[in-house]
């Protein structure tokens, strides 16, 4: 199993590289799917590894906007604690993209990311405090995004 998975692992990258928004966010939802089900600790690891590298450290903006899809793919695929732990500081890091289509886009995620960790309040007012830091971003549509989140500022 662990050859297949090498080998799909490379096409699914092949299409996250050259595909349109369509199929990124098609591949980071199937990328979420992979994971859940990669039982091999030593596998799962290496893939946690490569999506936070290859992805959310991108020097691509197309590959740091499909780590968000990947975000919203995954919140509501793993626990809350796995994704804390594995995924949390590399999104909210996106929140300070120099590109303002990954902070609109981070803005956007945040409306189905947000809700899983409502429970959390130190996360939830981290959220929330970045929110409210973005709300006076230089960028006008980053602005308009934020704004389309129903959250209360702080």
């Amino acid at each position: 199993m662990p050859e297949f998975q090498d080998q799909f692992l490379g096409s699914l990258y092949e299409y996250i590289k050259t595909g349109n928004s369509h199929i990124r966010h098609a591949a980071a939802e199937c990328l979420a799917r992979i994971l859940q089900n990669q039982y091999s600790s030593v596998l799962r690891a290496e893939l946690i590894a490569s999506i936070k590298s290859d992805l959310a450290e991108s020097p691509s903006c197309a590959m740091r906007k499909t780590f968000l899809f990947f975000c919203k793919a995954a919140v509501g695929t793993f626990s809350r604690g796995f994704f804390k732990e594995h995924f949390m500081q590399a999104y909210l890091t996106l929140s300070k993209d120099k590109v303002a289509a990954v902070r609109m886009e981070f803005a956007n995620s945040l409306l189905l990311v947000k809700p899983w960790f409502d429970g959390d309040i130190p996360l939830t007012n981290e959220m929330m405090s970045t929110l409210t830091k973005m709300h006076s971003d230089t960028d006008r549509d980053v602005v308009e995004a934020v704004e389309t989140c129903d959250f209360k500022l702080l």
